[in-house]
């Protein structure tokens, strides 16, 4: 009942000057306030409040959205810095496709068309989330690393274990 309009631009206000917790922009403004709106999305599922009495959340206005991308020194660097064969090949299908971790660290054999030169990454029988599995052709450059790579596979995951290449 304390949320409003006012309440919602004083706590932006005080989080952009970092009198609650560190400096913070829209961005991460915003990010908090939408997990209040999920928190009260829940407790009128949960039955602990009518759906009536969720207060409308303003939200901060959208930061512009950030652009990114390596350029091709950043990317020989990166290549250069791989210590094992597995972080190469993880790197090598990264910058090919534009694919997301999980979905390259999860990605079986199966996945790989290698004579029809194509990747699916969403496996059957997977759902399609809002984070995009795509199908992708498989680039010129890419396709050396991913042929050495099945020739010397010893299991079913292309990078050869289905885990985490952060460590």
């Amino acid at each position: 009942s304390l949320i409003s309009r006012k309440w919602c631009e004083d706590y932006a206000a005080k989080r952009r000057a970092g009198l609650v917790g560190r400096k913070s922009g829209n961005g991460t403004i915003r990010r908090e306030m939408g997990v209040l709106v999920a928190a009260l999305n829940h407790a009128a599922r949960e039955k602990k409040i009518k759906k009536a009495d969720i207060p409308h959340v303003f939200l901060p206005e959208e930061p512009p959205a950030r652009d990114v991308w390596l350029t091709f020194d950043e990317a020989e660097k990166l290549r250069n810095a791989c210590v094992s064969a597995r972080t190469r090949l993880f790197i090598e299908i990264a910058l090919a496709t534009g694919a997301r971790r999980r979905a390259i660290e999860a990605l079986t054999w199966f996945q790989v068309e290698l004579d029809r030169g194509l990747i699916q990454f969403n496996p059957d029988g997977r759902k399609q989330t809002k984070k995009r599995r795509p199908t992708v052709p498989i680039s010129d450059a890419l396709m050396p690393f991913l042929v050495a790579a099945h020739k010397a596979k010893t299991n079913e995951w292309v990078l050869g274990e289905p885990g985490s290449v952060r460590k």
